[in-house]
């Protein structure tokens, strides 16, 4: 009996046809699915991290062009740490975020793309200008606005700058020495009493800032330097005491500022402010990169979708500063998500030095690879050939055999009648071994079993006439010897009684 393998072997070339018309339908059934997939709207949340400034399109105006691309975003104002607690959950898709932190806390967190750069402004009261332009510690004791909220990150940088030049922040019950607050500019109007207002402002933002702008010209605040990014940024690398430690105070457990993640900037002279001059030269501060990014878990074609919403012409040029594509190909703060290297890939050419490399050696250990397989291929299928001649001279020697015994039974004058039988059993044993190694695809082509079957047949019918012929010679003596058969005699006698 054959093997399943066997008979999947004998009927593969029936089955191959069918096994391809279906392959091909579900491919096509497949290829619909996906592309009824690719048109359907994807709905998905975005933490803008405030409404002003350029946020203020990425929360309106960003909906719009995100339905051009398949996306229906769903904007909130969430603050840095919320929004990236948030994604750690799974409960937002997107946060615009401030770079310059350890984010190694946040397995989950892919980095969608780098944005673009805020700057650290620091502004103090006019008596205050010349003072703490020539010594920050001069910020000692007084009252300083670090942010909007303590859980940004303009909030953290700002005091680690503090720290940085020696001011603690208030924590554990120690006064610190400053005293910290943070709170919305908005907060601050004429109806705020001169002594409510703080004696110096932190707070990052992409020059001009309009609430900036505002503290210069109604309230004569001054920008002051903030010449020590260098410094700063080699600091993290001078040993375990200049390495900054997670920030204490009111929110321990935030993530660490990187320093060398710092970058150096310059406010150009007369951005807020023409007569007099604010600030009167180029001024030299700090930055920190905006990141946007996802949850590790966001499909890479909806980050696909959202980087082609960030970077269509019609959105990029409502921001100022631009973003550009070519960001990606920084080195990432944190590990690209699949998506953004999906975008980041689609303007490569497919054929590159790298490539050409690769196939050059590929091509040099496949080529006499190759060659050695074609080879042995070849040297199989000879070999297997030659099996299958041998097999089918076999079978035409062992029929000529058994014709030849035959025909010499023939020729002898006392044929043994036993013996053709026993030749007529061995050309039927012949024939059904011919035709199941054929069946199992062991042995011969058609053409090959077509030519023993001949012989097979022909050797049956000469044995079939030598038995028949023989058969009629036995008949043959009695009738010859004069004496009948005793039926017969019967007959002859019967008649001469009656005769007589």
């Amino acid at each position: 009996m054959m093997t399943i393998w066997e008979r999947i072997r004998i009927h593969w070339k029936e089955w191959t046809p069918v096994a391809l018309g279906v392959a091909m339908l579900v491919l096509t059934i497949f290829a619909y699915l996906r592309l009824l997939e690719s048109r359907k709207p994807v709905r998905v949340t975005f933490s803008t991290g405030g409404k002003l400034g350029f946020r203020y399109h990425l929360f309106h105006t960003m909906p719009e062009v995100g339905r051009v691309h398949g996306l229906v975003i769903s904007t909130d104002i969430e603050d840095s740490t919320k929004a990236m607690a948030m994604l750690d959950a799974g409960t937002c898709d997107f946060a615009l975020i401030q770079g310059g932190f350890d984010l190694s806390r946040h397995p989950n967190l892919r980095l969608a793309t780098p944005m673009m750069v805020e700057t650290m402004h620091l502004l103090v009261k006019e008596k205050l200008t010349e003072e703490v332009g020539a010594h920050l510690g001069a910020l000692r004791g007084k009252r300083l606005l670090l942010g909007s909220n303590p859980r940004t990150g303009g909030h953290f940088l700002a005091v680690d700058i503090l720290k940085f030049v020696g001011l603690n922040p208030p924590a554990d019950g120690s006064p610190g020495d400053y005293f910290s607050e943070a709170y919305p500019l908005k907060n601050l109007d004429d109806s705020t009493p001169p002594e409510k207002w703080p004696d110096a402002v932190f707070l990052m933002s992409i020059p001009p800032a309009a609430q900036l702008k505002r503290l210069v010209t109604t309230r004569r605040y001054r920008l002051v330097a903030l010449p020590l990014a260098r410094a700063y940024v080699t600091s993290s690398q001078q040993g375990n005491d200049a390495v900054p430690q997670r920030l204490s105070g009111e929110h321990p457990a935030e993530d660490a500022v990187r320093r060398e993640s710092v970058i150096e900037q310059v406010i150009p002279a007369y951005t807020y402010q023409v007569d007099p001059a604010v600030p009167p030269v180029d001024l030299p501060t700090i930055g920190t990169r905006l990141l946007l990014v996802t949850h590790r878990a966001v499909r890479p074609k909806v980050v696909e979708r959202m980087l082609d919403t960030l970077f269509d012409e019609s959105f990029r040029s409502l921001l100022n500063p631009s973003i550009d594509p070519a960001l990606l190909q920084e080195a990432p703060a944190l590990p690209l998500h699949p998506g953004a290297i999906l975008y980041r890939d689609r303007g490569k050419p497919i054929v590159t030095d790298t490539l050409v490399g690769t196939l050059a050696n590929t091509v040099t250990v496949v080529g006499p690879l190759s060659g050695t397989v074609l080879f042995l291929w070849h040297w199989v299928r000879q070999f297997t050939r030659r099996n299958r001649e041998r097999a089918f001279e076999s079978a035409m020697k062992r029929v000529r055999d058994i014709e030849t015994r035959a025909v010499a039974e023939e020729r002898s004058s006392a044929p043994d009648r036993e013996h053709l039988f026993a030749l007529q059993d061995e050309l039927a044993r012949l024939k059904s071994a011919a035709l199941d190694h054929f069946c199992q695809g062991e042995i011969m082509n058609p053409e090959q079993l077509s030519s023993v079957l001949n012989q097979v047949n022909h050797a049956c019918d000469t044995i079939s006439r030598l038995i028949a012929h023989q058969r009629d010679s036995c008949s043959e003596p009695s009738r010859d010897s004069g004496t009948a058969p005793a039926f017969a005699s019967g007959v002859d006698t019967t008649r001469s009684a009656a005769a007589t």
